[in-house]
């Protein structure tokens, strides 16, 4: 390959780059360079490396501001990142991040009483079973359980239907590779939906269209199962 040509192929190699914000798959692909030239490049021609250098640094300049940006815009996931990648040195946790002053008004509002949430959801629960005629004192416990495991599920759910909230993070490695997870948020709501279904069938209340019948055993039953479907 001619020099000229050679040439022209690392401008466009480094526009790309540019244009994609340093993620280098993507950059080869659009001009149509193979990863392996790529790294041959950086390899036989410092002017090209520090060039690339360049580019990656400002890319990650760029990236740094618009996290810095949401942070101050009280995104404590934004805040988490940057302390477990920043904050190392001063031993920063999950647990530990400093909330912004948006995040702080949103924590002074008025806190649900999750225990008259909790208490209506007994009430609720207790009225439906005497109905069907299959109320028991001794299945207060049960219909406690049951419903403080509704109302996690609904406050979990709420969580997800959040505006800021995404159900899937997306990582792109330095080489463009994506690895996609399920947020936390998403985890806990299916497992809580999960056990609050085990919890309300273990009353006999019918959650899937099949006649439940009740018996002195379903309160073990009820644990029973909630341990099998966590094995």
């Amino acid at each position: 390959m001619r020099k000229g040509t050679r040439n022209k192929k690392k401008e466009k190699m480094l526009e790309e780059l540019s244009a994609s914000r340093g993620i280098i798959k993507i950059a080869c692909d659009r001009s149509g360079i193979s990863r392996n030239t790529f790294y041959e490049w950086i390899k036989q021609d410092p002017e090209f490396k520090k060039a690339v250098d360049i580019i990656q640094e400002e890319q990650i300049d760029f990236v740094e501001s618009r996290l810095l940006d949401n942070i101050n815009e009280g995104d404590t996931q934004a805040s988490t990142f940057y302390l477990k990648t920043k904050g190392k040195g001063r031993g920063y946790t999950e647990r530990d991040i400093p909330q912004t002053s948006a995040a702080l008004v949103q924590n002074n509002a008025p806190d649900i009483d999750v225990m008259k949430l909790v208490q209506s959801k007994i009430d609720e629960l207790t009225a439906l079973l005497k109905e069907q005629g299959r109320y028991s004192s001794a299945y207060n416990i049960q219909i406690k359980i049951a419903a403080q495991l509704c109302v996690k599920t609904d406050m979990l759910f709420e969580e997800t239907l959040k505006p800021n909230h995404k159900a899937i993070n997306v990582q792109i490695s330095r080489e463009g590779n994506e690895r996609e997870t399920i947020s936390a948020t998403e985890s806990l709501y299916k497992q809580y939906a999960v056990h609050c279904q085990t919890a309300l069938r273990a009353l006999g209340l019918n959650t899937d269209g099949k006649k439940i019948e009740i018996d002195d055993d379903s309160f073990d039953r009820f644990f029973e199962d909630m341990n099998r479907e966590e094995e």
